[in-house]
């Protein structure tokens, strides 16, 4: 069968036609790429997401080192309700092509989507930096990032504090808190791709908010580590 006449078919209109001629296809080459996308196209139209997503995964299956196949079928399963899955897709989508902005906003979107999961928001923080430092200008992923640290705020603080716990000398734990308390008081807007130049003292005040009361030196260990944090702060 011809695959022609079912693109005729869907360019006139004549879905149903063109779901049969698809499905004819498939009967005779079940892995008919150009057939498997019209056919999970014409699902989703009809609003059988699940039956779409299941349909495109076999395209992934055909096709599975090209990252745009799996971030569409990272989207399709979000859209059915598999968020494993779907999280999945998107991670495998950018382990293939790690500056892939689709993938990674809709990543960052379904992290940190669950209210109240700490692990999630924290990965969707970063995942939304990581794309804003490949697209600066990515609006959407600014305000998703804004929105995302006012909601989760006390739980990216809680994540970094046990960061720093960890290892006190973490530059990017400090970062974070430091980030956090600037915005907290007003004093800095955070700007994506950017590197701030902040002054030291600025750094001291954000510290004095969070309980920490180190001397600034830049002849000491810490004074360096106070100045990579200031210089880094918003990259």
């Amino acid at each position: 069968m011809d695959f022609g006449v079912a693109i005729g078919l869907f360019q006139q209109g004549d879905l149903t036609g063109a779901e049969a001629h698809c499905l004819g296809i498939l009967a005779q080459n079940p892995k008919h790429v150009a057939a498997l996308q019209m056919l999970s196209l014409l699902l989703k139209q009809q609003g059988r997401i699940g039956d779409a997503a299941q349909t495109f995964a076999k395209v992934v299956e055909n096709q599975p080192d090209l990252p745009e196949n799996w971030a569409n079928l990272g989207a399709l399963r979000r859209a059915a309700g598999d968020s494993d899955g779907a999280a999945h897709s998107f991670r495998v989508a950018l382990s293939l092509s790690p500056a892939h902005e689709a993938a990674a906003f809709n990543l960052a979107n379904l992290l940190g989507g669950a209210s109240g999961d700490e692990n999630g928001a924290v990965q969707a923080e970063r995942w939304y930096e990581r794309l804003l430092v490949c697209a600066p200008d990515h609006r959407l992923a600014q305000n998703n990032l804004s929105l995302l640290r006012q909601r989760c705020g006390v739980a990216l603080e809680a994540a970094a504090r046990r960061a720093m716990i960890k290892n006190p000398a973490s530059v990017q734990a400090l970062r974070r808190l430091a980030r956090l308390a600037l915005q907290r008081s007003g004093i800095l807007e955070w700007r994506p791709g950017k590197v701030g130049i902040l002054h030291l003292d600025l750094v001291t005040a954000a510290l004095r908010q969070l309980g920490r009361s180190e001397q600034i030196s830049p002849d000491e260990e810490t004074g360096r580590l106070w100045r990579a944090v200031a210089l880094d702060l918003f990259q």
